[in-house]
């Protein structure tokens, strides 16, 4: 039978038992109980949240920022799925962050993770909802699409080019090329032969342009060019040193008297015909005397150095 004693000692222990586990349990629980917590939905139209489950992590940049507190299908639109988030306190939300899901290892739970965002973006307020954003597996998906739809069209293609009408086509141009290879073989052999030919030719050419430019070479010698460059320059140099204003009253004094030599042939000749015929000869050496005044005026024009030349002779 027990005893009273025993009993007050087993109710003292209880209560202390208790006592110490509601303590440890206000410890641990007690600052997420009291915990101040934001609420905010997310809509994910026409998209499978297999895997999400209550009490999943909400994250941003790899840190645990809330929780999955509810999941349900829209009642106005059954293809919505609306997940409500609790997010901690004070945790700032950005108009241009987006909600996406991500898988958790590979166990196939997913989480929930809030991607971009800018600092010039206005805040969210509690209760509105996060838009969502695009998956890596989404857009994998999206490609994937695109590009079975191209492999379709590519045999679209191919079914179309095989069928008997352009398999009948493909033949007959088959067969065309055949033959335009045929008659072409024979003009490319005629073509190489002739391009030996005109290449032989060329050898031929360039061995007799060497030889040209060898005896150029012999012709331009260098001290010949000297030569004929000082001779140039001699020549140029007693050219400006002619004083034409002499040379042309020279040649104006010339024309001059070569004028009145002929007035005095005219009257010497009409002498002689009126007087006697002796004086003939006279009037022959007269004219031979004009002649060479004309002709040496008209080398001083041409050439007015021969002056020059004449003075140094002397």
């Amino acid at each position: 039978m027990v005893s009273r004693a025993q009993k007050v000692r087993l109710a003292v222990f209880l209560i202390v038992g208790f006592s110490i586990l509601f303590t440890i349990l206000i410890l641990l629980l007690g600052s997420k109980i009291t915990e101040k917590r934001d609420f905010y939905q997310i809509v994910f139209e026409d998209t499978s949240v297999a895997g999400l489950q209550i009490g999943s992590a909400v994250l941003y940049r790899g840190i645990r920022i809330g929780r999955v507190e509810t999941i349900q299908i829209d009642r106005n639109r059954i293809t919505d799925v609306v997940v409500s988030i609790s997010i901690l306190h004070e945790t700032p939300i950005k108009a241009d962050q987006e909600a996406t899901l991500v898988t958790a290892g590979i166990t196939g739970i997913k989480q929930i993770e809030l991607r971009g965002g800018t600092n010039e973006s206005p805040f969210l307020q509690p209760g509105d909802t996060i838009p969502t954003g695009r998956t890596l597996f989404d857009n994998l998906t999206d490609r994937a699409e695109a590009l079975a739809y191209r492999v379709e069209q590519i045999l679209d293609n191919l079914v179309e080019i095989t069928n008997r009408p352009n398999q009948d086509k493909l033949s007959s141009i088959l067969g065309n090329m055949d033959s335009i290879v045929s008659e072409a073989q024979g003009s490319m052999i005629d073509t190489v032969s002739n391009i030996s030919d005109i290449t032989a030719e060329l050898s031929i050419a360039m061995v007799v342009i060497t030889d040209i430019l060898v005896k150029i070479d012999h012709i331009f010698d260098e001290d010949k060019i000297y030569n004929i460059i000082s001779n140039t320059e001699t020549i140029t140099t007693s050219m400006a040193e002619i004083d034409f204003s002499q040379v042309n009253t020279i040649v104006e004094s010339m024309n001059g008297s070569i004028q009145r030599a002929s007035q005095l042939i005219s009257r010497i000749d009409t002498l002689v015909q009126r007087n006697s015929p002796d004086l003939n000869s006279i009037i022959e050496e007269l004219r031979e005397t004009l002649e060479n005044l004309s002709e040496f005026s008209r080398i001083i024009s041409d050439d007015p150095s021969i002056l020059i030349r004449s003075r140094r002779q002397n």
